[in-house]
């Protein structure tokens, strides 16, 4: 039977096996398994993640098992891509590395209520924001500009671990300006697709815990503040990285 381990206890093994004196964490793990290492460890490292892009255990055993025959450093495929990511970002001219998340005196993320039902929503850093609608509104002045690219991820630069990428365009469906970026200072139900929306990403993590207790049931008690995440979350320290194309 297997026996779940909770992150406390990991975090005690690594303790008391010398783990922590460590600068750099080589993960061999699918994302989950990276996602636990990272809860663990925390932040205060970097590291190398050869086989988080792997599609599924057997890819990732077989190049475990190529690197063994061949007597050579596991670095390449998905560990090589996402070094290649973090270094274009670096090479991006006015990038900006921002905290995603605003958190009180006990680094937990601060919470907003929104609606007639008062939906709990995580609040987005002031800096955040802020950067958001300066690269838009500069951008709009420029008539080649195509919108924004940006990147949910853990760290800073050079060791910052991209979680996602995505984009929003210039261009609507129907209009010259995206409804996602059309009045960027007040569009908090879009903005630039980080929004308070459930549509979009910030109103969709904040469901998240909502979501999981409507489709199980109140399995545990859960208030509205207890929901969100806290410290021992790695969502809690997420940052974004956000450059103009």
């Amino acid at each position: 039977m297997r026996i779940p381990i909770c992150i406390d206890e990991l975090r005690s093994q690594i303790a008391s096996k010398g783990l922590a004196e460590f600068d750099t964490i080589v993960v061999l793990g699918g994302r989950r398994y990276v996602e636990v290492v990272m809860a663990a460890f925390g932040g205060d490292y970097s590291y190398e993640l050869p086989l988080a892009g792997a599609a599924g255990i057997g890819v990732l055993m077989q190049s475990l098992r190529r690197a063994l025959d061949d007597d050579r450093e596991i670095r390449a495929e998905a560990g090589g891509m996402m070094m290649d990511l973090v270094h274009w970002l670096q090479g991006v001219e006015g990038h900006r590395l921002v905290p995603l998340f605003e958190l009180d005196d006990n680094l937990a993320v601060k919470i907003k209520y929104v609606g007639s039902q008062n939906r709990p929503i995580l609040r987005r850093h002031p800096q955040m924001e802020q950067t958001i609608i300066d690269l838009v509104e500069k951008g709009l002045e420029d008539p080649d500009w195509e919108g924004l690219i940006y990147m949910m991820g853990w760290h800073d630069l050079p060791h910052f671990v991209p979680l996602f990428v995505g984009k929003t365009e210039r261009r609507g469906i129907r209009r010259q300006v995206s409804e996602n970026i059309r009045s960027i200072r007040t569009n908090t139900s879009a903005f630039a697709r980080w929004g308070d929306n459930i549509d979009y990403h910030i109103g969709d993590l904040s469901d998240g815990p909502q979501r999981y207790l409507r489709r199980r049931g109140p399995l545990i008690s859960c208030s509205r503040s207890s929901c969100m995440p806290h410290p021992g979350t790695p969502i809690a320290r997420a940052r974004t990285a956000v450059c103009a194309r």
